[in-house]
């Protein structure tokens, strides 16, 4: 999967995403089938068409060309601290004694993520760890 998206600039639903599907092209008779990516390998891939045409936002395969770049998604910044406490002591010339403390997201912070492509509002909730993440409601 790759890292860049196409914006749809005839988009009816704002701030949502979709997949693609593959155009794919038989071997004997040339006719033309919408497929699922991976059932259409890359010598017979002719294109690809979008599952949602209504969506804003269409994420790029491979051989696709993008009209957005990198990072052009806003979401609310990170806000997390991790932090370490060292104390070394010499005991010998040799040996030493260390007593270290490290803490990830110390403040107890929630971090935006973004979920599955769909962009409309955050919210908070608990991933698997239990921990508090932020996350785009689905509309």
């Amino acid at each position: 999967m790759g890292d860049r998206a196409i914006f749809n600039p005839g988009f009816n639903a704002a701030n949502t995403a979709t997949g693609v599907n593959a155009v794919c092209r038989a071997g004997g008779t040339g006719a033309t089938s919408i497929v699922s990516p991976d059932l259409c390998d890359a010598r017979t891939t002719v294109g690809y068409v979008a599952v949602n045409p209504a969506a804003q936002y269409v994420q790029a395969l491979p051989g696709a060309r993008t009209n957005l770049g990198r990072n052009t998604l806003d979401s609310p910044g990170l806000n997390n601290w991790n932090m370490s406490f060292v104390k070394k002591t010499r005991m010998t010339e040799r040996m030493s004694l260390e007593f270290r403390a490290d803490m990830q997201n110390v403040f107890n912070h929630g971090q935006p993520i973004l979920g599955s492509g769909n962009t409309s509002g955050f919210k908070y909730e608990r991933d698997q760890r239990n921990e508090s993440r932020v996350r785009r409601e689905q509309s």
